[in-house]
Parts: C-alpha cells; structure tokens; sequence
C-alpha cells in the first residue's frame, strides 16, 4: 500500500516495479494522495473550496510527471458538479473514494507512458464486506466487520500480466453496494490481497 504519493512516490513506485516485475508478479494498492480523503468529508460538508484544492493538488501531481487524463479531468469535473445537499449514502461512499480512484489512474497512465505493462483493477471486484449496505456507519461511511478478497478472481486475472494497480479503502458490501474499509483501509487491502 502506497499514501503520501508524491512525484518523487511515483518515481519510487515505477523503480520498484521495473525492479520486481520479471521475477514476481507485482500488485501496487494505492492509497488517495495526502489529505485528499479529508477534504473530500470537508467537502461533502459543503466547504466547496475543497474540490478546488484537490483538483489543483491533482493537476500538480500530473504536470510534474508531464502527463494529462481525461479520466482523472472528468471524476474532478463530477465532483465540481455534485449537488451536495441532496445525496445519498452510496453517492457519499462514491465520492469520498474518488482519491483511490484518481491516484490508480494517474499511475496507470504514467505507467503507459512509461511503456510498463500492466492492469488497473476495480477492487470493488476483489474486495467484499460480509456485512450489507444497510450496516454502515453514516458518520464515517464505513463498515465495522470482516472482509475479505475473491481468491478466484485475482488469481484469474493474475495469469496474464505480471503488474497490477488497484484501490485500497474501497470494497463492495454482501448485496453488491459500494462500501469503505475504515480509514487506512488501503493497509487492510494490501494485507488481504497478500494474504
């Protein structure tokens, strides 16, 4: 599990891999950038320069590995765009694991751009609650129980690339609903995948 990512973090990742890659096939799981989780809770709170902070702390992180995404311009320009006042818990949920979302996908694409093959993964695929939609905690979005990861679909997905980007925090509840591991989730992901 990867937080704090930075330029300089991205570099890091990308030696890392280059150096693990044809010996063992490799799965990064990546936290949201620093405090991109707080100022999403901030601002569904409806402190609305959040979005704007994050989108230029974003955008920074892009430049300075000189790359562009229109996936990553679009989740900001949804955020920008979100009626705030009349959401629901699963668009809550979504929206606060949009820095998971958005820090895969800037790796994936400077991992492109970089010529590294490999594959983004939706860990909401691979990483389930035992609890339902309606056990989650509305004051921090999470689910308190057990979780664990589909064995069957990592393994089928593993044979034919050797590296693998995914999300940590996000995981999908018994009855097929978006949920979040509690904070430092990304920690939880890497050690249920690991083991």
């Amino acid at each position: 599990g990867v937080s704090s990512l930075t330029c300089r973090g991205y570099h890091r990742i990308v030696s890392q891999i280059n150096y693990l890659k044809n010996k063992y096939k490799v799965i990064v799981v990546l936290s949201a950038i620093q405090d991109t989780t707080n100022n999403l809770l901030c601002y569904l709170e409806n402190d609305r320069d959040r979005v704007f902070d994050l989108a230029q702390k974003h955008n920074t992180l892009m430049n300075g590995l000189n790359i562009n995404s229109d996936e990553v311009d679009n989740i900001i320009d949804s955020l920008k765009q979100l009626d705030i006042e009349n959401i629901n818990l699963e668009q809550k949920i979504n929206t606060i694991s949009c820095g998971e979302k958005l820090s895969t996908m800037i790796l994936s694409k400077y991992l492109s751009e970089q010529k590294i093959d490999h594959t983004l993964l939706n860990a909401s695929e691979i990483i389930y609650s035992d609890s339902t939609f309606d056990q989650i905690n509305e004051h921090n979005y999470s689910i308190k129980g057990s979780f664990r990861c589909d064995e069957d679909y990592l393994k089928k997905n593993l044979c034919d690339e050797s590296v693998f980007i995914l999300q940590g925090y996000i995981a999908t509840t018994r009855d097929s609903m978006p949920c979040l591991l509690s904070r430092g989730g990304s920690d939880t992901t890497a050690s249920l995948i690991a083991a």
